[in-house]
């Protein structure tokens, strides 16, 4: 990968890198505890209980699969290879960070907020052990981000939709604000580096008559 294919992933997560390091301030002047709690127990409501406890995993399972098609058999012909290359990329890359994350939930040892707080508990989000950082949130955005580097329309859809799993598991008491903030920050530098294998898998693909 050429350094302007790298400046330009940067640029197309600029906007997010922006949103991230926002948030990461206001998570410092309010405090993490006291945001999570603004969060899960300030704006409760039967309408997000539903659409973050249920709702965003659905969602964003189902338009992962619909962008996977839409990757694999949708587009103009030249660039399909790189497109399911694309796809193969972001599956891989969303176990990658998820892997990664888990690695560090190990490490940091941080306990879940429910475990420790009294924290509302919504939905059917997995609970494994310890909170930092978010292998949910790294699982999506690992997804998204390799999607959003080779379609920015498609992947613009599930980055907002990653946003918004990523404030559900707040709002539902399985994390912290600073998890998230760190999975989704995290799961950008790990997908501009699996990003780099895409020209050996569009090189590899060539070999396939189906891929041309």
């Amino acid at each position: 990968m050429s350094n302007q294919e790298v400046k330009r992933e940067l640029l197309l997560v600029s906007p997010l890198l922006v949103l991230l390091l926002c948030s990461l301030l206001i998570d410092i002047l309010v405090g993490d505890r006291e945001l999570f709690t603004a969060i899960n127990s300030g704006i409760v409501s039967p309408i997000l209980d539903v659409a973050c406890g249920y709702i965003s995993v659905i969602l964003f399972s189902a338009s992962s699969i619909l962008s996977l098609v839409a990757l694999c058999f949708f587009g103009d012909k030249s660039s399909r290879r790189d497109s399911i290359a694309s796809g193969l990329i972001a599956v891989a890359s969303a176990f990658i960070s998820y892997g990664f994350g888990s690695v560090l939930k190990q490490v940091f040892g941080r306990p879940r907020p429910f475990e420790v707080l009294n924290a509302r508990v919504v939905g059917i989000w997995h609970t494994s052990t310890f909170s930092f950082p978010s292998t949910t949130t790294m699982f999506v955005f690992g997804f998204a981000l390799p999607i959003l580097y080779e379609r920015p329309k498609l992947g613009v859809i599930l980055i907002l939709e990653a946003l918004f799993v990523g404030f559900s598991v707040i709002y539902t008491g399985f994390h912290y604000p600073a998890d998230v903030i760190a999975g989704a920050s995290l799961s950008i530098g790990l997908t501009i580096l699996t990003n780099m294998t895409k020209q050996r898998i569009v090189d590899l693909l060539k070999n396939y008559k189906a891929f041309e």
